[in-house]
């Protein structure tokens, strides 16, 4: 049969083994027509089984294994998080899988990590201050932070101005005491933007599975690079 949805090969291949096992033998076609409708493969696993059962072919077992799979599989993640260091995209991309609560409340997820890149403290907050999370990172001790954003909706040019600008106020004061910012990842559910990525010229949402495992390399010029953006941006919007 001929592919009518372009999708990565790890997505569809995925499918197709978790229908094989529901099915008892292989859904090609139930394949595509969840990836169609869905985006991908972590698409699928975050839909509703009502949003499921609507797909031709789904059943009831199989829409509640895929509803059910997701909650079991953050909890195994939340459990891991003590073991897990931030030290690249794909930890913090991961981090954010594992702490998502599926609110529909715009949120953000700061990560704080000790010297030896241990997390200190994961803190989900709906509003905050500059001045109160440097003062958390210098009351525990912190030698670096991430910031993960909760979007829900893809942007035309992620992170958003509001987002460079607050990252600007809040790197100055965290040079100052010498703690180091990571990364910022913009993070709508099966897909993500990251502020280096920005950097180095690429622009939109990535998939989950190509978030990258290089190890971060401290950026010295982070402040400068985020200012140029709010810059660039700014003069977009006149």
């Amino acid at each position: 049969m001929g592919r009518t949805v372009e999708k990565h090969d790890s997505d569809i291949d995925i499918v197709n083994a978790i229908l094989n096992v529901l099915y008892n033998g292989r859904r090609e076609e139930l394949a595509e027509r969840l990836l169609k409708r869905f985006g991908s493969f972590h698409g699928i696993f975050r839909a509703s089984r009502e949003d499921l059962l609507k797909v031709k072919g789904m059943t009831e077992t199989s829409a509640a294994f895929f509803s059910a799979a997701v909650p079991e599989f953050r909890r195994a993640l939340r459990g891991a998080i003590k073991d897990i260091k931030p030290t690249s995209e794909f930890d913090l991309v991961y981090l954010a899988i594992a702490l998502d609560s599926e609110t529909a409340e715009k949120h953000r997820l700061f990560i704080y990590t000790d010297t030896n890149d241990k997390i200190i403290k994961c803190e989900k907050v709906t509003t905050e201050s500059v001045k109160k999370t440097v003062g958390t990172a210098c009351g525990i001790n912190a030698a670096k932070i991430a910031i993960v954003e909760y979007g829900r909706r893809e942007r035309k040019s992620p992170p958003g101005l509001p987002a460079l600008k607050y990252i600007t106020e809040i790197v100055k004061p965290l040079n100052a005491v010498g703690i180091e910012f990571i990364d910022y990842i913009d993070y709508i559910g099966h897909k993500f933007s990251s502020l280096r990525r920005v950097f180095g010229g690429e622009t939109g949402y990535k998939e989950i599975k190509d978030a990258s495992k290089e190890k971060y390399e401290k950026q010295a010029d982070l402040l400068e690079k985020t200012e140029k953006l709010v810059s660039e941006r700014e003069t977009e919007r006149k």
